[in-house]
């Protein structure tokens, strides 16, 4: 076909590849050798052009770093050999894959990727762990501690300031975790209350429920540095190749002839729009959306393993055990994702997807005695360890449910998304070039309404006995139920009968935008009718000229001016990306896949003289090439405009490396002792706070997942303040001479407490150092005050001693 070759099996979907692989490129699977020198020798071209190209994306990532194109931040590169020996090695890939296509051909190279994709994922996860490479923004700190160089040890990108819930808090959490033998409680943070680590969203701890987590493993077996490069390739690379076996599935389908056929571009370009959209990376290491959108697809695609197993024999049975405690494995993961505002949307596009999986497979599946035996054990061992999940952690999860926010909210939803957001959500692609990105902006590239039109085109357009997709039918339900929840809202009632008072209007745009994408791939897979090149062209650029403008205006709607070339560029390339997905959704040869067959047919019948049917053949075949390369092209436009959101970090040094981390630790090993982070702003409070407990230091006022009741019951024995502790918050301290009751607490935000507290009082909860970027040499209350012992750097450290060991 046009858009892929379509990939045929005689043998049911899972016919010997290997030797169709060998038949589609026509030789002799006896004669090995046959060809391979030549195709040796291109390769090695092709490598080395793709080297020299990497070689000049470095040189240009140096160059533009210093000089501040694009938002105009300056920053100094790395430039350490190491360093750039890794960057041109990260760099080479792509424009290895490009020049590929061209020396070998592009089946000929899809094919092998395809065949090799899980080795080659197992490589890049390999690849990042021996050199702890992660996506995570831990250079952030030296902007916030005001020390070092924001890019030392970064390969690419720069750090996402906006993203300190990811460096500040999660992986801060984990690397605290090391110095606490990935105990299931963790007494560095809290002070005298230790803090429940499985509850704590991504902190590895060694426990039943981490059976369900499997991405910590590399912490808890290789410890922070190496375990935090694992953590970030393995939880992409699985999104992937799992996403990408999930949109094998959603194009399959059996032709005339009874051959079943599978559309692998397009597996490729719906689980790039997902895997590497800006909803994703940017909340990447945050609330668990990787885990939710991984157990979603993964269990699917067992299911369907699960359900064609069908054959009464005992292998049959054991392969069907074995399907079943995946999709354990991933309803596990789905349910300890404990984020209901994301949870509940990817929840309703699962719940479609089992219908259509039950009624693809209905009057098919035939269990034997075994089979029941081996689902009832597969559901009993599930139960069982999830029980034990709970049991372990009861109390924080009673904790947590029980909190004025998130675990008493009640959403009902509109007017926080506006129109323009859910039709021109591809315009997020463009939003990742800025120093300081909005995680708010992301989204994913669903082109809306190509999805939606394709798929009601199909109702009416597919021949009779196809017309009714029960997939499509759902997720165009599910699509009205979610934007009229974003747009208008619903009543408080309503809101709750659906659960999507559990959601923050936001954050339903991924149920929204993702049964988009589902609609738009399988719309095209199952497509079977077409138009002419002519009206294709013609309706595509009127439907590309509606996207991009609805896309440009999601972009000014984000506070993002386009400047330079980018005013041009940027348009041009939305245009082209919703002209090539709608010439995907309408020209015929886009889902024929004998097109060249009845294309050389009819050259063949064409009668030279005739100039008309001369243009038409001719536009068919440019038709053609442009459905085939647009794929590609917007392929690897979402993947490059997706890998910039996170920088490419090497190590963890930026976690340890600061002058009041060193001096603190000093302190500590001479007379240990609990420590506070006093200041007014998350970034000198509670963030710092974090910091110190990764560093193996007891701290008070880490952020809290679950209230620390016994330190706020010493601070407010009546409980008058309740409401504004007993939720998920930064806990910022801030230290004065004398503090009314009235004034003792500060909500500023939904999950910004601010607390006052002289030095006595810190004294009396047995805090011994404070660190702040302030001067607190004069604060004293009730004998107590605070004695500087480090100045050195942006924040110094005082001991609280007694009045009489102060200068006068």
């Amino acid at each position: 076909m046009a858009a892929e070759a379509a990939v045929r099996t005689t043998g049911g979907p899972r016919a010997d590849a290997r030797g169709k692989e060998r038949r589609d490129e026509g030789r002799d699977p006896r004669s090995w050798w046959s060809g391979r020198p030549g195709l040796i020798v291109r390769f090695l071209l092709a490598l080395a052009v793709a080297i020299g190209i990497a070689v000049a994306l470095a040189n240009g990532y140096v160059w533009w770093m210093s000089n501040g194109v694009g938002d105009g931040v300056t920053l100094d590169a790395d430039t350490t050999p190491r360093i750039v020996a890794i960057r041109i090695a990260v760099l080479t890939p792509l424009p290895l894959l490009v020049c590929s296509w061209f020396a070998l051909g592009w089946s000929r190279v899809n094919r092998w990727l395809h065949r090799w994709r899980w080795a080659l994922g197992g490589f890049v996860v390999a690849f990042c762990t021996a050199l702890s490479l992660s996506g995570s923004s831990l250079n952030g700190w030296h902007w916030h501690l005001q020390s070092g160089s924001m890019l030392n040890m970064t390969v690419l990108g720069y750090p996402r300031l906006s993203r300190n819930d990811e460096f500040g808090i999660n992986t801060a959490f984990a690397a605290s975790q090391q110095y606490n033998g990935y105990g299931a409680t963790n007494d560095l943070l809290g002070g005298a209350d230790p803090t429940d680590m499985f509850i704590v969203k991504d902190a590895p701890m060694f426990g039943v429920g981490e059976i369900f987590r499997p991405f910590h493993w590399g912490y808890l077996l290789m410890g922070t540095n190496h375990g935090l490069g694992f953590y970030w390739s393995a939880r992409l690379v699985v999104l992937f190749l799992v996403g990408y076996e999930f949109f094998r599935l959603l194009t399959r389908r059996v032709e005339e002839n009874g051959e079943v056929t599978e559309r692998r571009g397009l597996a490729v370009l719906g689980t790039s729009l997902i895997a590497f959209s800006t909803l994703v990376q940017y909340w990447f290491a945050v609330n668990n959306i990787v885990e939710i959108l991984v157990a979603v697809f993964g269990s699917i695609v067992c299911f369907d393993r699960y359900l064609s197993a069908n054959k009464p024999t005992m292998r049959n049975s054991w392969a069907r055990f074995g399907w079943a405690l995946l999709i354990a494995e991933c309803a596990g993961m789905f349910l300890w994702s404990l984020y209901p505002a994301w949870m509940v949307p990817a929840g309703y596009i699962l719940v479609a997807l089992i219908i259509w999986q039950l009624a693809a497979h209905w009057g098919d599946v035939h269990m034997r005695t075994a089979d029941w035996l081996f689902l009832v054990l597969a559901v009993a061992i599930f139960v069982a360890l999830t029980l034990l999940t709970i049991k372990g952690s009861a109390a924080a999860i009673h904790d947590e449910l029980n909190t004025s926010y998130p675990g008493q909210r009640a959403e009902t939803g509109g007017f926080a998304v506006s129109p323009t957001t859910l039709l021109g959500s591809a315009g997020a692609q463009f939003l990742t070039a800025r120093f300081v990105g909005v995680p708010e902006a992301g989204h994913i590239p669903a082109f809306v309404p190509l999805g939606f039109l394709v798929a009601v085109a199909n109702m009416f357009g597919n021949r009779r006995g196809h017309r009714t997709d029960p997939l499509m039918v759902i997720l165009i339900f599910e699509c009205a139920l979610f934007a009229e929840y974003m747009i208008v809202g619903m009543p408080v009632g309503l809101a709750k009968a659906t659960m999507l008072s559990q959601c923050l209007t936001p954050r339903v745009c991924l149920g929204f935008e993702l049964a988009n994408v589902i609609l738009l791939i399988r719309g095209i897979a199952m497509r079977q009718w077409g138009a002419s090149a002519t009206t294709s062209v013609i309706v595509s650029a009127v439907l590309a000229a509606y996207g991009a403008h609805f896309s440009e205006r999601f972009t000014s709607e984000q506070a993002v001016t386009l400047e330079g070339g980018a005013v041009y560029v940027v348009p041009v390339i939305l245009f082209v990306e919703y002209f090539v997905l709608a010439m995907l959704c309408m020209y015929r040869g886009a889902v024929w896949s004998d097109f060249e067959a009845r294309m050389r047919d009819a050259h063949e019948r064409m009668v030279s003289s005739r100039r008309r049917e001369r243009i038409v053949w001719r536009g068919n075949r440019v038709c053609h090439a442009l459905c085939t390369g647009g794929v590609a092209f917007v392929t690897l436009v979402t993947i490059v405009t997706g890998m910039l959101v996170n920088p490419v970090q090497r190590g963890t040094s930026a976690l340890h490396d600061d002058q009041v981390l060193l001096a603190s630790q000093a302190a500590d090993s001479k007379e240990p002792g609990l420590f506070v982070a006093l200041g007014d702003r998350s970034s000198t409070s509670s963030m710092l706070a974090n910091l110190l407990a990764a560093n193996g230091l007891h701290v008070l006022n880490s952020t809290q997942v679950t209230p620390h009741w016994n330190l706020w019951k010493r601070i407010d024995p009546e409980g008058r303040h309740e409401d504004g502790y007993n939720r998920y918050a930064y806990v910022n301290i801030v230290t004065a001479a004398e503090v009314s009751d009235d004034t003792r607490f500060q909500l500023p935000y939904v999950d910004l407490l601010i607390v006052r507290m002289t030095p006595a009082e810190l004294h009396d909860l047995g805090v011994t150092y404070a660190t702040s970027d302030s001067d607190l040499s004069g604060i004293r209350a009730d004998g107590w005050g605070y004695k500087k012992i480090s100045e050195d750097g942006a924040f110094d450290l005082y001991r609280i001693v007694p009045v009489d060991e102060l200068p006068q």
